[in-house]
């Protein structure tokens, strides 16, 4: 009996060896985590350090990305003290993250922790996942930073038009520049403590940064000797033998929308919503608030901004910037709560030169106690109904609206275009 016990233990820790040889050939494929995590406030680079195919768990660790890889789970978890993905240096190609499982994830977030700042970074990066993609920081003061990059989420990545949901919860600034930003069914940005800052389209003679892909072939000659894979040189110089060549540098930033939205979109900041020259469009309704930390703060900041819509909320507690935007809208445009630290008998929103399409159309500023500038604007409603500004209903508006050829002056009076006063014989004053 006891010689069988022998055997059966000495079997047993045979396995127990063979296991864990097994294991230890194939621990590279697990999610980085728990014991296997890097020291304390160490980096950790992907892909020098290792793959992270299956994920990354390590709060007082800062992860950094700078090569593309394919996810190997469904629901990809990438939390750290600090995460940012792009290329080094930034002007070669995109690093890219697409999780291609069906009803797949890309979570990243970063921890509370002393041991990094829980910024998140993309900059020349990919990222896309068919039901969600979710960035989130919980340390204060933490930011998210994206530039030149793509954020999908989708059903379908190559005509992204339903499914999945893109959501940002930064308890800091959020600043996206030229990237596109895309929910299918839903997109909803929050900045907890700070503002939102979206530019989703690069505008009509506005300069790019010169080493932002493609970069000008007589910068690449001059300043990347050893080529694009490598930091440039300097000191380098540069001849241009016209002023045409000299003005060739400086190429207009490429058209980058922001859509999606089949379900909703929500922007929620702290203090202020910017999103000046943007160009947002949505399916459904779209919610704009600002000022939910700090109402003194709150302004919405979008002056030649486009948004297409089916509909939109703004609750903003400070001033109202939509001069020279386009917002054409299915229904209705509802800004009555708009203002409330606006100063009584002052400025609260400025839409001079703006072309606005809702029904119906409202906007209160301070609950009608500031003013409203809709000089030189297009205001347009359907069926036989005008826009209900400051409270009041019909055209020449309450002294707090500008809208009038002599409150206006230079600008010119607002129109007024409903089915009684269509286009181009529109209602002014």
């Amino acid at each position: 009996m006891r010689q069988a016990v022998t055997r059966i233990a000495r079997c047993l820790t045979l396995l127990l060896g063979l296991f864990t040889i097994a294991w230890a050939d194939t621990a590279w494929a697990d999610p980085v985590k728990g014991a296997s995590c890097p020291v304390d406030g160490s980096t950790f680079t992907v892909p020098t350090d290792g793959p992270i195919t299956l994920g990354f768990d390590c709060q007082n660790v800062n992860l950094v990305i700078t090569a593309s890889f394919v996810p190997g789970i469904q629901k990809l978890n990438l939390t750290a003290a600090s995460i940012t993905i792009g290329p080094t240096p930034p002007s070669v190609a995109q690093v890219e993250i697409i999780n291609n499982f069906g009803a797949s994830e890309i979570n990243v977030r970063t921890s509370n922790t002393q041991f990094g700042s829980g910024d998140i970074i993309v900059n020349h990066g990919t990222l896309k996942a068919h039901k969600q993609l979710l960035f989130a920081c919980v340390k204060l003061g933490c930011r998210f930073e994206a530039d030149n990059s793509q954020l999908i989420a989708a059903a379908d990545f190559a005509n992204p038009d339903t499914g999945g949901g893109l959501f940002f919860s930064i308890r800091g600034p959020i600043d996206i520049q030229t990237t596109f930003v895309h929910g299918g069914d839903t997109l909803e940005m929050k900045s907890i403590d700070s503002s939102v800052t979206l530019r989703c389209a690069g505008g009509s003679g506005v300069c790019k940064f010169p080493l932002d892909s493609p970069i000008d072939p007589r910068v690449v000659a001059a300043c990347f000797p050893n080529g694009l894979n490598n930091p440039p040189v300097f000191p380098c110089t540069i001849t241009f033998p016209t002023a045409d060549s000299l003005t060739a540098v400086c190429t207009t930033e490429i058209f980058v929308p922001c859509n999606g939205g089949n379900k909703e979109k929500r922007f929620t900041a702290g203090t202020f919503l910017d999103f000046t020259g943007s160009t947002i469009t949505s399916d459904e309704h779209v919610t704009f608030t600002c000022g939910t930390a700090d109402p003194t703060q709150g302004d919405l900041i979008a002056p030649g901004a486009t948004f297409l819509f089916d509909s939109l909320f703004i609750k903003c507690s400070g001033m109202v910037n939509i001069s020279n935007a386009t917002i054409v809208l299915v229904k209705n445009l509802n800004g009555a709560g708009i203002g409330s630290q606006c100063a009584v008998g002052g400025p609260c929103i400025d839409a001079s030169g703006a072309k606005i399409t809702a029904g119906p159309l409202i906007l209160s500023a301070n609950n009608g106690q500031s003013v409203i500038n809709a000089c030189g604007g297009t205001f347009t409603t359907p069926g036989k109904t005008f826009p209900k500004l400051n409270n009041d209903t019909t055209p020449p508006y309450a002294p707090n609206v500008l809208d009038t050829a002599l409150e206006c002056g230079a600008q010119g009076a607002t129109k007024f275009c409903n089915a009684n006063n269509p286009l181009p014989a529109c209602l002014t004053n």
